[in-house]
C-alpha cells in the first residue's frame, strides 16, 4: 500500500501547523506505550498538548497571513493564562 502525497502539499500546510501536528502526533507514543508513558517527557509534551497548542491553533487559523501579526503577537495569547 503506498500513498502518495503531492508535492505542493508543503505548500498548501503552514510550517507552524505542521509544527503542530507533527507534536500532537508526537505525544501519541508518549501516552500510549507503557514504558514511554512513565517518562517526564510525556508530561512536558501533555502539558505543551493543553495549554499552548490548541490556542496558538487557533490564532494561526484565525489569522494566516504572516503580515496580520508578529510572532509574539502569535504566541502572546497563549501564555497570558
Amino acid at each position: 500500500m503506498r500513498i502518495a502525497i503531492s508535492e505542493n502539499m508543503a505548500e498548501r500546510i503552514p510550517r507552524d501547523l505542521a509544527l503542530v501536528i507533527l507534536l500532537t502526533l508526537a505525544c501519541i507514543p508518549f501516552v500510549l506505550i507503557s514504558p514511554l508513558n512513565e517518562t517526564p517527557v510525556r508530561i512536558i509534551l501533555g502539558l505543551l498538548l493543553v495549554l499552548f497548542l490548541p490556542g496558538y491553533s487557533l490564532i494561526a487559523a484565525l489569522f494566516p497571513a504572516k503580515d496580520d501579526l508578529d510572532g509574539i503577537e502569535r504566541i502572546a495569547p497563549e501564555l497570558r493564562a
